[in-house]
């Protein structure tokens, strides 16, 4: 199983990210028109936050 961090600071699955591109695709498509939420500064903070903890995991 691959795990990564995306933008927000969420550990995800390989899988996430097949689910994550297959709705992009429907919304590219005009099938669904609404996105995500904006990013936002509780976003970063999360993300960093995640990856500091990944990085003193990996040491």
């Amino acid at each position: 199983m691959t795990l990564f961090v995306d933008h927000r600071g969420e550990t995800c699955t390989s899988e996430y990210l097949a689910y994550r591109n297959l709705i992009q695709e429907i919304r590219d498509s005009g099938e669904i028109s609404k996105g995500p939420t904006a990013f936002g500064n509780k976003d970063a903070q999360n993300f960093e936050n995640t990856f500091n903890s990944f990085v003193l995991y990996t040491r």
